[in-house]
């Protein structure tokens, strides 16, 4: 469903002109708070934003220190650095946490250095030993781009999911700021209760029984790697194990 389609959907459930104009609002809201709870693939960088670190400075905030690959400067930081490079460190750093590690190192952080050696990571933060005029190459779980557009779609939200996740997000969050919402139905009219809606998101992300739900697909599309035999290995003497992707 595209932008105008949602918001179609959610004015004729919820029937009241006071929420017509938060409805856009809430969509995004919506799809902000799905990808910070949920790792949602699409929304996982390929390309590595940058972070220039000083000789000065040993504490980045990654939200606000970072510079989005380059084409994409709608790509912004919204959670999760899953992996740091540099050009003298191309296959990663070690992400050690938490920023102790490197205070047993350079208590006073006051030691300075050609390169950046360690990176470690606290929630949105990263820490560097020692202080270096670096270039960091960083991937990160990146925030939705905002629907304005009526053909805009949820960004990296599969497409069978954005009315059975989105809509009921809505619905609940204008019953969370309209509590009169609920009262209007007709009697005997449930589609429009809190418990009935608080349902079907409960659906919509973890599935009915027998549909499965966006959770599940979401884990589907990473792929889940388990220990096992290789493929084509012979086990019976001791055997020898790897990590294989199940789908």
């Amino acid at each position: 469903m595209n932008f105008a389609q949602l918001q179609l959907e959610c004015k004729s459930v919820l029937r009241d002109p006071t929420t017509e104009s938060s409805i856009p609002v809430w969509l995004n809201d919506s799809m902000d708070e799905i990808a910070a709870q949920f790792e949602i693939p699409a929304l996982r960088l390929h390309k590595p934003a940058t972070l220039a670190t000083t000789d000065t400075e040993w504490v980045y905030d990654i939200a606000t220190t970072v510079t989005p690959p380059v084409g994409h400067p709608e790509w912004v930081f919204h959670k999760k650095a899953f992996r740091i490079a540099s050009a003298h460190t191309p296959l990663g750093f070690v992400m050690e946490t938490p920023f102790t590690v490197l205070d047993d190192v350079d208590f006073a952080h006051t030691t300075t250095g050609t390169n950046v050696e360690r990176i470690a990571v606290e929630d949105d933060t990263i820490g560097v030993y020692p202080l270096a005029n670096d270039t960091l190459q960083v991937w990160f779980y990146r925030r939705p781009v905002h629907m304005v557009a009526d053909d805009d779609v949820p960004d990296g939200m599969p497409t069978d999911y954005a009315y059975k996740v989105l809509i009921p997000k809505v619905v609940l969050r204008a019953m969370r700021d309209y509590p009169e919402i609920q009262e209007y139905g007709e009697r005997g009219d449930n589609t429009r209760t809190l418990a009935r809606w608080t349902q079907l998101l409960h659906q919509g992300l973890y599935g009915s029984g027998y549909e499965i739900g966006l959770v599940d697909y979401l884990r589907k599309q990473r792929g889940v790697f388990v220990r096992g035999p290789a493929l084509g290995s012979n086990v019976s003497a001791g055997g020898f194990y790897t990590r294989r992707r199940v789908w």
